[in-house]
């Protein structure tokens, strides 16, 4: 995943300390704005898969104005929410689509 991260960045990487990935300095900035000035979060137009079950154990997706992609618990709505770029959403979907993560399935 961090392979195909690096085609979409322009300059040189950094470690992540909080997620464990490369984000470049531009990227870090960029997420921390939008985290700091988007205001509430349950403006956001969310959505789920429609594979999630009744009692709404499941993740919820929203796009960002500036282009980033916002995920959270869709039990905890006031929660804690992650900001992605779109490369990363892309490495991600890219691994699954693929099987990457089967075994984390129960």
């Amino acid at each position: 995943m961090q392979e195909h991260l690096r085609e979409h960045l322009q300059e040189p990487m950094q470690p992540h300390q909080a997620v464990g990935l490369y984000r470049s300095s531009e990227e870090m900035e960029m997420i921390e704005n939008a985290a700091a000035g988007f205001g509430r979060t349950s403006d956001l137009p969310w959505r789920k898969s429609t594979f999630s079950n009744p009692s709404g154990n499941c993740v919820e997706v929203a796009p960002m104005s500036n282009g980033l992609v916002a995920v959270r618990n869709s039990r905890d709505p006031e929660g804690a929410v992650l900001v992605y770029t779109r490369p990363e959403i892309d490495a991600f979907l890219r691994g699954a689509k693929s099987g990457e993560f089967d075994d984390l399935a129960g």
